[in-house]
């Protein structure tokens, strides 16, 4: 999807301002069954 930050928080873990975030490739896709260069992904977060 287009976004104003382009594709600096496309995928992978990001840090700023003493904040975490976490984009994944997912799991599923929408219409055909396909996925191009992003394998399916389940992404677990612990929490200490």
């Amino acid at each position: 999807m287009p976004s104003d930050y382009g594709r600096r928080f496309a995928y992978g873990q990001h840090d700023s301002d003493g904040r975490s975030l976490i984009v994944s490739g997912g799991l599923g896709c929408s219409g055909l069954p396909v996925r191009w260069n992003m394998p399916p992904e389940l992404t677990v977060v612990e929490l200490a």
